[in-house]
């Protein structure tokens, strides 16, 4: 989906959600307590943003299934460990992909997300 007339403002703020991706490798609430309070004072200033918040949001519900499954696996021979290193690195390329397209304008679908928020 293309979305005309962007100001570089809202590149940014698209990129931006989706950075704060990246954030949560080194803070891990930065992405939630920043994704809803990007999500709760931009939706409205323009559909690009809400578009992009959306789809962080809808990725992070994912993480976290992902990452309390994982932790409850961690104990067993089945080794979880693998499983959250494969996803850590789906959610790094997703990212950086997600930030190219928001910086050309276009909207971004994670493949593999749970699309809660509509």
């Amino acid at each position: 989906m293309e979305f005309e007339n962007l100001s570089e403002k809202e590149k940014r703020w698209g990129m931006l959600c989706h950075l704060l991706l990246f954030a949560s490798f080194i803070f891990p609430t930065a992405t939630i307590l920043g994704t809803f309070s990007i999500w709760l004072f931009k939706r409205k200033d323009s559909e690009f943003i809400n578009t992009h918040i959306k789809e962080v949001i809808n990725f992070q519900f994912l993480c976290v299934l992902v990452l309390g499954i994982t932790l409850s696996f961690s104990g067993t021979l089945i080794g979880a460990g693998p499983i959250a290193g494969i996803f850590v690195l789906y959610s790094l390329i997703s990212a950086g992909f997600a930030v190219r397209k928001a910086s050309q304008g276009a909207a971004y679908k994670y493949i593999i997300t749970l699309r809660l928020l509509k």
